[in-house]
């Protein structure tokens, strides 16, 4: 009886070890390539809405910019990360109150090894290297 107890909970313990390895298999360098990519379209979103969307002297961002990753997917030939970004401007008028503008930005990104690819809207169609190159 005793011999059927200890084999039980060697039974259970080593399941239980073997099932903790098998939860930890899908991590390694495909995630941290996704977070990497992540990191780096967040930092090229900021970039390109501080110099192509506003680009008026007198409209400053009220707030600081926090991209916002709404899909994010490791490929063969790179990473695809979609982002959208909600912030608020506020233009400086003569004699009238300040003006505040509401904007939402949705751009997917494709990056690989060599180049980053941006593409404005919802979702990207067909080829993702058909957007607009960007240096970040």
């Amino acid at each position: 009886m005793k011999r059927r107890t200890f084999l039980a909970g060697a039974g259970i313990a080593f399941s239980a070890t073997f099932a903790g390895c098998l939860g930890d298999a899908g991590t390694g360098d495909n995630n941290d390539e996704k977070t990497d990519a992540e990191g780096r379209v967040k930092e090229c979103e900021k970039q390109y809405i501080q110099t192509e969307v506003v680009t008026r002297d007198d409209g400053t961002i009220d707030d600081s910019l926090q991209p916002t990753v709404v899909d994010s997917e490791s490929r063969d030939d790179g990473a695809f990360v979609e982002l959208r970004t909600e912030f608020g401007v506020t233009r400086e008028t003569d004699g009238e109150p300040d003006e505040h503008l509401d904007y939402r930005v949705t751009a997917s990104y494709f990056v690989t090894n060599e180049t980053v690819y941006r593409t404005e809207g919802e979702e990207a169609e067909g080829d993702p290297r058909d957007g607009t190159t960007v240096n970040c």
